[in-house]
């Protein structure tokens, strides 16, 4: 069976996220907030073994906040796959026809995942924190290739679990039969005790009830799920009348040619 999967996170950047990238570059051991935030993003690209793939190049390179953000939304999402869910991962190189960014095996069965970003300002209510995210998720659905995954880098003005329940009124609006999960990934500074700074990672899985193709059992063992009753909405792509979709090209042709992202074993 195909799978589908909605990623969403959370950034932290506070000004502009051009300038805020050149400071963390830059950050020596002297400015501990920015040095460890410098220390997680190696970690992001050290998942990310072929020097050269996109979103590292589009990271450090762009001159666009809105492409930073997303380079950056994917370098994190890969890593959380990878390191976090013990996924092997395979980016997919830019063709002709729209495909997700990332498909990602449990148990050799392909999940195809689709990372965007969101920033939400601080002061944002309630619906306009629903509504960007029925948003960003309509704007992914053309990129799916009638497999429903997307991927939400975040920023909201409160954490995951305070936000939880405009999350799940988003996802019921949002969320249709071709999506089978979104997995909230909200990235936070923390101090301990001793006045070290740290980066966590919050997470959040959305399960849809009503998904044409229900993510593997296990496949987020040890992530906090909630069960969404979404699948109201039918998008312009999705299952076929036959009830199969259209999988990308790397994954029905030699799905190791482009591992450009090596994770877990399979």
């Amino acid at each position: 069976m195909r799978s589908a999967l909605v990623v969403v996170m959370h950034t932290q950047a506070v000004c502009d996220p051009i300038e805020e990238r050149a400071r963390i570059l830059n950050a020596q051991p002297s400015d501990p907030l920015l040095h460890t935030m410098r220390l997680q993003w190696d970690e992001y690209l050290g998942a990310l073994p072929a020097a050269g793939h996109h979103p590292a190049r589009m990271m450090f390179a762009t001159k666009d906040a809105s492409q930073f953000r997303g380079a950056l939304a994917e370098c994190m999402a890969a890593w959380f796959l990878i390191e976090k869910l013990k996924l092997r991962v395979v980016a997919l190189a830019p063709g002709r026809r729209p495909d997700p960014d990332f498909v990602a095996y449990f148990e050799n069965e392909p999940i195809f995942v689709e990372v965007k970003s969101l920033v939400v300002p601080p002061h944002a209510s309630a619906s306009h924190v629903r509504d960007r995210i029925v948003q960003r998720i309509d704007d992914a659905i053309p990129q799916l290739s009638g497999v429903a995954v997307v991927c939400l880098a975040l920023r909201l003005p409160r954490s995951l679990e305070e936000e939880r329940q405009t999350l799940v009124t988003a996802m019921q609006h949002a969320l249709t039969p071709q999506v089978s999960a979104v997995l909230a990934l909200e990235e936070r500074i923390e101090i301990n005790p001793s006045g070290f700074f740290r980066v966590d990672h919050h997470a959040l899985v959305f399960s849809n009830t009503r998904a044409a193709f229900p993510l593997p059992r296990g496949v987020f063992a040890g992530v906090r799920q909630v069960k969404v009753d979404g699948g109201q909405r039918r998008g312009s792509t999705g299952p076929s009348k036959g009830g199969d979709c259209i999988m990308p090209r790397a994954a029905i042709r030699c799905p190791r040619a482009r591992e450009d992202i090596s994770g877990g074993a399979p």
